[in-house]
C-alpha cells in the first residue's frame, strides 16, 4: 500500500480559516463520481494551538495499492480539475510530494481531537539509505516509542521508485499521536527526551521539520484500522 503525502500551504489572500474551511467542504466535491484509485483519504488541517517549524497549512494524505495505482491517478482526468480546484486556496508554488510506504511502530488510538506530529527527515549526507532505513526501524524505534504520552507511532518510509528519479528532499516523515497540547509539552520537555530519544534522533536525522495537525477523514468517514 502507497501512502502519498501532498504538503500544501494557502494562498497568501486567505487566512488559515478561509484555506481550511474551503478545502474540507467544498473541494472534496469537485469530483462528483468516486475516484477509483483511492483508497482512503485523509485531510491533515494545520493545528493553529501548536508551533510548527514546517511552512504547510495542510496536508493531504491519501493510499492507493501500489505504485502503479497511483500513478493511474496522477494520470488521470480527475487530476486536473483537483488542480483547477486548488487555486481557490492554495498556492501551487509552496507545496510537496512524497510517496512512503507505512510501517507501524505503535498501534494506538485517533480521533480529530488528537494532536498529530508530522515530521519530515532527511539523513546526513554521509549515511546511505539503507543505512538510515536499518537505524530508524531497528535502533531508534524501540527509543522513541517510549516516549511518554505517545499515542500512536508510524514510520513512512519513501518509496524506492522515488529515488530513481531524483534524490528527494526528505527520506521519510514520522507520524506521531498525543492526546493534546498539554501532552506532546510534557512528552518534549521530559528527560526521557531529553536524555534518550532526542540525542538518538540526531544520529541518523540531519534535516527535520514538523508540522502538528488534526486529522480529518474523508474517505471513509470514519478511522478504520490500516488498509
Amino acid at each position: 500500500m502507497i501512502h502519498r503525502f501532498y504538503f500544501m500551504g494557502r494562498r497568501s489572500d486567505l487566512t488559515l480559516e478561509q484555506f481550511l474551511s474551503y478545502w474540507r467542504t467544498k473541494h472534496p466535491r469537485a469530483v462528483s463520481a468516486p475516484v477509483a484509485q483511492i483508497r482512503r483519504y485523509i485531510q491533515s488541517h494545520r493545528a493553529p494551538e501548536m508551533e510548527s517549524t514546517a511552512p504547510f497549512d495542510g496536508v493531504a494524505e491519501t493510499w492507493h495499492n501500489d505504485f502503479d495505482d497511483m500513478l493511474a491517478l496522477v494520470r488521470s482526468p480527475v487530476i486536473p480539475i483537483f488542480k483547477k480546484d486548488e487555486e481557490n486556496f492554495v498556492n501551487h508554488a509552496h507545496a510537496e510530494d512524497l510517496a512512503t510506504t507505512d510501517l507501524v511502530i505503535l498501534d494506538g488510538p485517533r480521533s480529530k481531537e488528537m494532536l498529530k506530529g508530522i515530521f519530515t527527515v532527511k539523513r546526513p549526507p554521509e549515511m546511505t539509505r539503507a543505512e538510515f532505513r536499518r537505524y530508524w526501524k531497528e535502533v531508534h524505534a524501540p527509543i522513541a516509542v517510549k516516549l511518554p504520552g505517545l499515542r500512536r507511532y508510524v514510520q513512512c518510509e519513501v518509496i524506492d521508485e522515488v529515488y530513481s528519479f531524483a534524490e528527494p528532499k526528505w527520506d521519510g516523515i514520522a507520524q506521531l499521536w498525543f492526546d493534546n497540547p498539554e501532552a506532546v509539552r510534557r512528552a518534549f520537555q521530559s528527560d526521557y527526551y531529553k536524555n534518550e530519544s532526542g540525542p538518538d534522533s540526531q544520529k541518523f536525522i540531519g534535516q527535520s521539520a514538523v508540522v502538528w495537525v488534526h486529522e480529518h477523514p474523508v474517505l471513509p468517514r470514519e478511522f478504520l484500522p490500516e488498509v
